[in-house]
């Protein structure tokens, strides 16, 4: 979610200081209402990698959402037929609204089983995603994750995974940056950008 402009104190972006001490990529690349798709997430991150080990640098990909930084790393591509997605996803999202979860699903179920045995009425991007990936290239997602599996991997990447033996300092820490994100204007950011009526069909406004 930092690749979005004007949430800074939400998505905890780094801070100018941090920013001057080491070189940060990828933020603040889009406008809240913009729909960052995996797809543009993979394309714009690694020009940032290629460019960073063109010079002779190793680059450090942190995060954040699994699905975007595996689909990096294994050189993934979901933009085939990209073109008129938008307008198709609005189109599956004002049906979902209308028709519901569970006839989406329904749906779903009968073109690509797979996938929708793994998801619930309440998957609204998911089922509406699958269905767009469907609709747009005759492939299910399930087949389309399955072709991608066998590409190449895009980097030699080494995996380094942080995690806590006592999650009760975990959640503690997570309050104490709650509190500081309150005290550092959160609420007052919230509340800007839902003034600036952002549609509530946008990547931002779901997450």
């Amino acid at each position: 979610m930092q690749i979005y402009k004007g949430m800074d104190i939400g998505t905890a972006k780094a801070s100018e200081e941090e920013k001057s001490q080491v070189p940060h990529h990828m933020l603040d690349v889009a406008e809240p209402w913009e729909d960052y798709s995996v797809a543009r997430y993979v394309e714009d991150a690694s020009a940032c990698c290629d460019d960073i080990i063109a010079r002779g640098k190793i680059p450090v990909i942190t995060g954040g959402t699994g699905l975007y930084i595996d689909s990096l790393l294994s050189g993934r591509n979901f933009a085939q037929k990209q073109e008129g997605n938008n307008q198709l996803r609005e189109e599956l999202l004002n049906k979902f609204d209308v028709v519901g979860g569970e006839e989406m699903l329904r749906e779903l179920h009968e073109v690509d089983p797979e996938r929708a045995e793994k998801l619930n009425p309440g998957d609204k991007r998911r089922i509406v995603r699958a269905l767009e990936i469907y609709t747009l290239t005759g492939i299910t997602a399930t087949e389309h994750d399955r072709r991608t599996q066998t590409i190449p991997k895009a980097y030699d990447a080494c995996y380094f995974v942080l995690n806590f033996k006592d999650r009760a300092d975990l959640y503690g820490r997570i309050d104490k940056r709650v509190d500081m994100m309150a005290e550092q204007g959160l609420f007052k950011e919230v509340e800007g950008l839902l003034a600036s009526d952002l549609p509530e069909s946008c990547t931002a406004m779901q997450a």
